[in-house]
């Protein structure tokens, strides 16, 4: 999985050819990771924490040795900083009765893994996870009834990834919607 940008994340270097002969002790001097040094534990470990970092996917380590050997490796990390994307955002009616059913939709990807999706209207959720989904492919359905009132409605379509991004109600995601419930006035 990927990490999220500034995520502390907890490392392990395992080092071989380590002499244990001084009483217990490892033959490295230390260890260092992005220039931090790490601590050495007693299951023969060399442990400490990094910063996740989108400018520089990569960590270094460099170990030394008391009798001045020393050794460096790099290994690739992967940080998500990418918000999911929403587009073709639609509600299948233009204008309708109050208390009527809707269908809503949206095309919703990820670069990695998408965890969540749902929609918003009026300060709630009407779609979550378990109502709005997708049967193939990309895009989102979710069936709800509009609000018994009369007025014009926005719904706002939110998803956030593994490394939690949100795409979502600042980014414009939303469609509207017209709803009439009022009775026509005879006179």
């Amino acid at each position: 999985d990927p990490y999220s940008q500034g995520e502390a994340v907890q490392a392990t270097v395992n080092l071989n050819n380590i002499d244990m002969s001084k009483s217990g002790y490892p033959s490295v001097q230390y260890v260092q990771v992005e220039g931090s040094n790490f601590s050495y534990d007693a299951n023969g470990n060399w442990t400490g924490q990094i910063t996740a970092d989108s400018g520089d996917e990569t960590i270094n380590v460099f170990a030394s040795e008391w009798a001045g050997y020393t050794a460096s490796a790099t290994q690739d990390y992967t940080v998500d900083d990418t918000a999911p994307s929403i587009t073709a955002e639609s509600i299948n009616e233009s204008l309708i009765a109050g208390g009527d059913p809707i269908q809503l939709s949206a095309d919703i990807t990820d670069n990695f893994q998408l965890m969540g999706q749902w929609v918003r209207q009026g300060g709630s959720r009407v779609c979550d996870n378990t109502t709005f989904t997708s049967s193939s492919g990309d895009t989102y359905t979710c069936a709800v009834n509009v609000p018994d009132s009369t007025g014009t409605f926005n719904y706002y379509f939110q998803a956030n990834d593994s490394a939690g991004n949100v795409a979502g109600e600042s980014d414009g995601h939303s469609a509207s919607i017209e709803v009439d419930a009022d009775a026509p006035n005879v006179q």
